[in-house]
């Protein structure tokens, strides 16, 4: 059985993220994958611990989420400093 997203994590993972995110994506085993200035971290919320999963150089993350299994992480990063278009 899966339990709902407890709101105090949530509210922890915004604040240890520095803001409030948009979205969060869980993985089937309840961690979560928030988006830093300092790139892709993940919560592990059954052992308390945040480690940075992709730090990109000249790019910031714009958007994260799990695969299904929750074996993989689409991180997608937006370029700094460049125009498009």
């Amino acid at each position: 059985m899966h339990r709902a997203a407890d709101p105090v994590w949530v509210l922890a993972a915004a604040l240890v993220a520095g803001c409030l995110p948009i979205e969060l994506s869980f993985s089937p085993q309840g961690s979560v994958v928030i988006l830093r200035e300092e790139g892709f971290c993940v919560l592990d919320r059954a052992k308390g611990t945040v480690k940075v999963l992709y730090a990109p150089k000249d790019h910031k993350p714009a958007f994260a989420a799990y695969s299904p299994s929750g074996e993989q992480v689409l991180a997608i990063s937006q370029a700094l400093g460049r125009r498009t278009g």
